[in-house]
């Protein structure tokens, strides 16, 4: 691809919108994680380490919050608990689709390397068509030889094109930081509708790409292909309909979402202010919060049992 080519691709309004997003994106996911942080830093401060008395103990079975019913020891009970949420939630997410997609690149059967105008790709047996860009640190692309015989060159070529947009900008490691950052800052919704517009928004940037390389009419009839098969139904997104009807793609957030992620962080951040310096013990922290932990699950799997009874009941 020459030089002029990827200038034009970097000056079209998708590649343009979904840069800005993932800026915007990234941006907020490194405030959060400051904010969780700073969250951590106010529990450890606030938290004395020591055995506490019995007097102690006894008043823990009756206290719903440690060192009684304060606005600081709420602080630090719901600092505590956001704090851990935030970590375990992060680390699961990333631990999960790292695997996931280690497992789907190994779960493929042996596949044979082949290129297509140019560009490498890696040939799997299958009969279904499918083609699609795997991989975090060095991102392939993989084509079924179902697409293979279905597809003509031209269409064939606007595939590879497609996800060789993809592979180029790692787009796979780029969905997952963002995705990470979404399960890890549960607190902030905007997170999660940002992610599913810039998923969006990366779709029409690589179409744009493979209208440039290969024409419109041959990308067309590839997804017409994929979408007439069982099973391969191709979803677009409006951000999508909107490009294909001539409307330059933009990324808009709602306002309200992003006033609420404002003030969930200036509320972390203040409850981290009032976290007292070593007023809570330590033990008694963990036990209120194990306390509060046996009250909420038995609550929540009633829920989920619930949830299963009625939906057993729909599908009948």
């Amino acid at each position: 691809m020459t030089a002029t080519a990827s200038h034009s691709y970097g000056a079209s309004p998708a590649v343009r919108s979904a840069g800005r997003l993932f800026r915007f994106q990234v941006a907020l996911g490194a405030l959060g994680t400051l904010v969780v942080a700073y969250a951590v830093v106010g529990v450890a401060r606030a938290t004395a380490v020591g055995a506490p008395s019995v007097g102690d103990l006894l008043h823990a079975c009756w206290a719903v919050v440690p060192a009684g019913r304060t606005l600081p020891s709420f602080a630090v009970v719901a600092l505590a608990a956001l704090s851990a949420t935030s970590v375990v939630r992060g680390g699961a997410s990333a631990f999960r689709r790292i695997r996931a997609q280690r497992r789907l690149v190994r779960a493929l059967p042996p596949c044979a390397p082949a290129t297509i105008e140019g560009t490498a790709v890696r040939v799997f047996r299958g009969d279904r068509p499918r083609a699609f860009c795997a991989g975090l640190a060095r991102p392939r692309i993989f084509v079924s030889t179902g697409a293979w015989r279905l597809l003509s060159r031209d269409e064939l070529a606007a595939v590879v094109a497609h996800e060789r947009y993809h592979a180029r900008r790692r787009d796979p490691a780029r969905l997952l930081v963002i995705r990470v950052l979404r399960d890890a800052l549960f607190f902030l919704p905007v997170l999660r509708d940002a992610e599913r517009r810039y998923a969006a928004l990366v779709e029409v940037a690589a179409d744009e790409a493979a209208v440039r390389s290969a024409g419109a009419e041959p990308l067309a009839s590839a997804l017409l292909h994929f979408g007439e098969q069982p099973g391969g139904a191709v979803g677009i997104a409006a951000e999508r309909v909107d490009h294909l009807l001539g409307e330059p793609p933009k990324w808009r957030l709602r306002v309200s979402l992003i006033v609420t992620a404002a003030l969930a962080l200036l509320g972390v951040v203040a409850l981290s202010a009032t976290a007292p310096a070593g007023g809570v013990s330590a033990p008694l922290l963990a036990m209120q919060i194990c306390r509060v932990g046996m009250i909420v699950a038995p609550v929540i799997a009633l829920g989920m049992i619930v949830r299963r009874i009625l939906a057993a009941s729909a599908r009948r």
